[in-house]
């Protein structure tokens, strides 16, 4: 949508319109070196989106338009704004200015403040289709095997970041699923979890653990698994993902995630030694 915006000559020969690809808004988007798109996110070092951040986006956007088109900026996690940053954004946000557009990124849309929400016209996007994954990963990374981007497309089923991830560093995915299998098989405490998972890749480990998830649930509604865990029903798989799912909200929010991996292993413990006790009595 942004190189939509961007782009100097849109193609009108198809359903919808694609920016050209060959004009000067076209070639600098691509390049991400377009003066007039703007990308708001979470520092490295940071949990929150703060006040600052806001009013220097919004300074730099009191500038006239230097490619003399529209003028985007992108700001996600939306619900990672802190209160004051959402209020500095309001005035923008009913008030953007001629050709200005903003987009407000979020994967759990409840969790944006209801200010923002308010002022924002909401709009869902639905995965993408294996084939457009693929399509996208081979243009993200470059040098990238055809065999390499199927694995990494079969791995992360439709998810785009996830399997971005997987193709980038297969290594600390192999990692990552080692601990997943050990943490849900009870053999892996939550201090445990806790020392092994680097704080920078928490995340990272989340979204393995839940595609292990997704694929153990699978396999119980297709009745592919045999003679595994009488406790692992789909029932106990469901409550297991949305323990996940749940702490990966958390984890925007927390500043703390060693704090964060130990609950989640607990949670998981807990729900695994309920799920046995039925399964034997």
């Amino acid at each position: 949508l942004a190189a939509r915006l961007l782009c100097q000559q849109l193609n009108t020969s198809i359903e919808p319109a694609q920016p050209c690809g060959e004009c000067r808004g076209c070639e600098l988007f691509q390049a991400a070196t377009h003066p007039d798109y703007y990308r708001l996110a979470v520092a490295a070092d940071r949990k929150t989106i703060g006040v600052d951040d806001v009013r220097a986006l919004l300074q730099s956007l009191q500038l006239a338009a230097q490619i003399g088109g529209a003028r985007v900026a992108v700001i996600g996690p939306a619900e990672s704004l802190t209160e004051n940053a959402a209020n500095a954004l309001l005035k923008a946000l009913e008030e953007p200015g001629s050709d200005t557009y903003f987009m407000l990124l979020s994967q759990t849309a409840r969790a944006v403040l209801p200010t923002i929400a308010s002022r924002s016209q909401r709009i869902v996007l639905g995965l993408p289709s294996q084939a457009s994954l693929a399509t996208w990963l081979a243009r993200s990374v470059e040098g990238s095997s055809k065999a390499a981007v199927a694995n990494a497309v079969q791995r992360a089923r439709v998810y785009p970041e996830l399997a971005l991830e997987l193709l980038g560093d297969d290594s600390l995915h192999s990692e990552h699923a080692a601990i997943a299998d050990a943490l849900l098989g009870g053999e892996l405490s939550s201090h445990a979890l806790a020392e092994k998972i680097d704080q920078s890749s928490l995340g990272a480990f989340l979204d393995t653990l839940m595609l292990r998830l997704l694929g153990m649930l699978r396999e119980q509604l297709s009745g592919i698994e045999k003679g595994g865990n009488p406790a692992m029903t789909s029932q106990t798989l469901q409550t297991l993902l949305d323990t996940v799912l749940e702490a990966k909200r958390s984890l925007s929010r927390s500043p703390n995630t060693r704090l964060c991996a130990a609950e989640l292993g607990d949670r998981l413990a807990s729900i695994r030694a309920e799920a046995q006790y039925s399964a034997t009595h």
